[in-house]
C-alpha cells in the first residue's frame, strides 16, 4: 500500500500545485510545459519523491505492494516501471489541474486534491496491520512471521522516508502560492 499512497499523494501535489500557479497557468502563452510550477514539479519529483518510491522499492518491495504480490522476485525493469509510474501520478495530476485552471473550472480542484488525499488516507487505515512488519512476502503469506533479523519497526521508517516527501511537497505548493500572489500584485499594480 506505500506505493499506492505515494501514488495517489503525487497526483494530489500535482493537483495542487497547478491550483497554486493558476494566474501563471492562465497568463502562460506557451502552456503548462513551460511554466515555473512544472520546473518545480520536477524538481520535486527527482529530489524528492522518485528517491522515496525507489528506497521504498529497493528496500522492502514485498512491503511496498502490501504483500500482494512477490515484489522480491520481480524483474527490476518492472521495479523501475514502478518508480516512473509515481512520476507518471505527479504530472498527470499536474496536467489535469492545469487543464481544469485553463478552462476556468478550477473551483473543483481543492475538492480533487481532499480526494485524493483521503483516499490515500483511508489505504493507511485499512491496511495499518500490513503496515506494522517489513518483512518477505514468503514470510508474511506463509504465516510464519517474520524472523527476529527481518522485523523493522515500520512506523519510524515511513517517517523518515516521508519527511523529506512532505518537505518537499509543502514548499513547492507554498513556493508557487508565494509566486503567484506576487506576481497578480505586480500586474495589478
Amino acid at each position: 500500500m506505500p506505493f499506492v499512497v505515494l501514488f495517489l499523494a503525487n497526483a494530489a501535489v500535482g493537483v495542487a500545485a497547478a491550483l497554486a500557479a493558476e494566474d501563471e497557468l492562465r497568463g502562460s502563452p506557451r502552456g503548462p510545459w513551460a511554466t515555473v510550477a512544472f520546473r518545480l514539479i520536477a524538481a520535486h519529483l527527482a529530489l524528492a519523491s522518485l528517491p522515496v518510491g525507489a528506497f521504498w522499492l529497493w528496500r522492502a518491495p514485498d512491503w511496498t505492494v502490501s504483500y500482494f504480490a512477490h515484489a522480491s522476485r520481480a524483474p527490476s525493469l518492472l521495479l523501475a516501471a514502478m518508480v516512473m509510474t509515481l512520476a507518471a501520478s505527479a504530472i498527470g495530476g499536474f496536467a489535469l489541474g492545469a487543464r481544469a485552471v485553463t478552462a476556468h473550472r478550477s473551483h473543483w480542484l481543492p475538492r480533487v486534491v481532499a480526494g485524493l488525499l483521503v483516499f490515500a488516507l483511508i489505504g493507511v487505515v485499512l491496511s495499518r496491520r500490513r503496515f506494522g512488519v517489513v518483512t518477505s512476502y514468503v514470510h508474511f503469506r506463509g504465516g510464519l512471521g517474520p524472523t527476529p533479523g527481518e522485523r523493522v519497526s515500520a512506523p519510524w521508517w515511513v517517517l523518515s522516508a516521508l519527511v523529506p516527501w512532505a518537505i518537499g511537497a509543502a514548499t513547492l505548493v507554498g513556493g508557487l502560492a508565494a509566486r503567484t500572489r506576487a506576481l497578480t500584485l505586480r500586474n495589478r499594480g
